[in-house]
Order: structure tokens, then sequence, then C-alpha cells
């Protein structure tokens, strides 16, 4: 096999590979804080707030996964 050949196989894996990092969810709780996010729950120690969001039941957020943690970015809001 060539070099070419080859680096082009690992970049098209490396690709394929890549995981997706940003993911809306749902605020089931505040207190403590809970969102229901791609099938899983997450709890409060497996959040970050990036700001001083006021998040209440039933917002929508924009989360941003780094690690075994999940940021909220912040509140997704209809025009």
């Amino acid at each position: 096999m060539s070099v070419p050949r080859l680096i082009t196989i690992m970049r098209e894996q490396g690709s394929a590979s890549i995981l997706k990092n940003d993911f809306f969810g749902e605020v089931l709780s505040t207190s403590p804080l809970t969102i229901h996010t791609t099938g899983i729950t997450l709890g409060s120690n497996q959040l970050k707030i990036l700001n001083d969001a006021t998040l209440t039941t039933g917002d929508t957020v924009l989360l941003f996964r780094t690690g075994a943690f999940f940021i909220v970015l912040g509140k997704v809001s209809n025009p």
C-alpha cells in the first residue's frame, strides 16, 4: 500500500469517528438541575453553566459536551 493511500484511509477513518459535541436539551428541573438530551438525563454533577442564565423547567438549552461534562451554553428561544 502506498503512503498517500494510507494517509487517505487515515483521514477517512478520522472523519468517521468525530463525535458530535453540541446538543439540545430540555430542563426537567432546576433544583437540582436536571436536563434531558439525546436519550439520557443529566444531573447537576454532569452539568456546568457557562453564564448566569436563569433556567426554568421546560426551557430548551444548547449544550456542549467536553469530556465527562456538558456545558450549558444558554437558552434557546423562538423568534
